[in-house]
């Protein structure tokens, strides 16, 4: 029976730019992924300049053209009064795009790599060296094409299953993941945002709203609703309007007074001709864990608010830490345990820097900027002004990116 050194389960941004990075460097890939068609999500959708060095280190920047990808050049952080203050890039840009666009783009490379095999199917549960045996020795997938199922062996089995992830139990405690709000997504076309080719951080109550474009006509949003808010509007006892209900009510009645006089009515005819749909804000800080034979990258293993877009930048360091790991251990043997916890330990100090300033940076800005306590609000402000006095107030969070 065929055995690859690694199979990856999921073909998303971390998915498939680990494949191909990990493909080219000559190891024997296998990638499985349940749909190969074009996703369809309402984040990852900006790049941080961060991101773009990324993909140029994994020689996949290319990825982010020929999908009409808008440059963006930093941010605009703009109060309900109409204040605003640009934030620019200090030195690269970034791009925006149809995370589906970008992700196909990824796949396209992945499938022509040398040395990576991909399989159409769904992985049902992980394989395991013996009954009782704790240690991952590859993947069990229900075959898209014959509903058959089949053990794929591998000596390293890599979970990029994402945010709902199925096998993140094996590592993490239940309880592990926190929600703090919820994005509704909605796309207006036929209008211009305040500062055009940036990215957009209205600074309103109860708590953000983010706008940037994604094609030559279409610019997301991306309201941010709290928890405690969110699933009022589930409580069946307040009233008998149904759940989509209440959120447009939300839309219209809360945030699109708030927003500026240029865009809010392509917001209002964006309620109501454009597919809503939500998805949860979740938080996700990992410590190290090791489990033999296996480990999670991507938002399988890390989650913060997207306030700060800094989700796949995170990601896609995640996979060039892990190839150059590799490629200065070319002779490991991954079923070697104190090996690939050398690795894995390596690795986690390695994404130290990247990741945990995209984590702390994400979940200090939400909270400001939501500011759900009445002492917070004072301070919103306080950081509205730092912006403002310019120079390193801007460039060093900016940076950061």
């Amino acid at each position: 029976m065929e055995a690859y050194d690694i199979v990856i389960v999921g073909a998303g941004v971390a998915g498939s730019s680990l494949a191909y990075a990990l493909g080219n460097d000559g190891w024997k890939v296998c990638i499985i992924e349940r749909s190969w068609t074009e996703p369809d999500r309402i984040v990852g959708e900006l790049l941080q300049p961060g991101g773009i060095m990324a993909l140029e280190k994994l020689g996949l920047s290319e990825c982010v053209e020929q999908i009409e990808s808008p440059m963006v050049y930093g941010y605009c952080v703009m109060k309900a009064d109409g204040s605003s203050v640009p934030l620019p890039y200090p030195t690269r840009n970034g791009r925006s795009f149809h995370h589906g666009r970008f992700v196909q783009r990824l796949r396209e490379y992945t499938k022509i790599a040398p040395n990576v095999t991909t399989i159409h199917g769904t992985v049902t549960d992980l394989l395991f060296e013996s009954s009782t045996s704790t240690k991952v020795s590859g993947a069990i997938v229900r075959l898209n094409s014959t509903k058959e199922l089949q053990s794929i062996h591998a000596k390293l089995t890599i979970c990029c299953d994402g945010c709902e992830s199925m096998f993140r139990r094996h590592w993490l405690p239940t309880g592990s993941i926190h929600v703090a709000s919820r994005f509704v997504g909605l796309i207006m076309k036929d209008t211009t945002l305040p500062l055009p080719e940036h990215g957009h951080v209205f600074l309103i109550d109860p708590s953000p709203t983010l706008a940037y474009q994604i094609g030559p006509n279409e610019i997301r949003v991306l309201v941010d609703i709290p928890e405690k808010i969110y699933q009022s509007f589930s409580d069946k006892t307040v009233l008998s309007t149904s759940s989509m209900d209440r959120v447009k009510d939300f839309l219209k009645t809360t945030t699109a007074p708030q927003l500026p006089d240029s865009i809010r009515q392509s917001f209002l005819t964006a309620i109501e001709v454009d597919r809503i749909r939500m998805m949860p804000n979740s938080r996700l800080h990992t410590k190290p864990v090791f489990l033999p034979g296996m480990f999670l990258l991507g938002d399988a293993f890390n989650m913060r608010h997207p306030l700060t877009g800094a989700g796949m930048t995170v990601a896609l360091n995640d996979v060039v830490n892990l190839r150059d790991l590799l490629r200065k251990n070319k002779t490991i043997d991954f079923r070697d345990d104190q090996q690939l916890k050398n690795l894995v330990d390596q690795w986690h100090l390695n994404r130290y820097p990247v990741a945990t300033t995209a984590n702390i940076l994400a979940h200090a800005l939400y909270s400001l900027f939501a500011a759900e306590s009445p002492a917070l609000v004072p301070m919103r402000e306080a950081c509205f002004k730092y912006f403002q006095m310019g120079g390193e107030c801007k460039n060093g969070p900016l940076g950061l990116l």
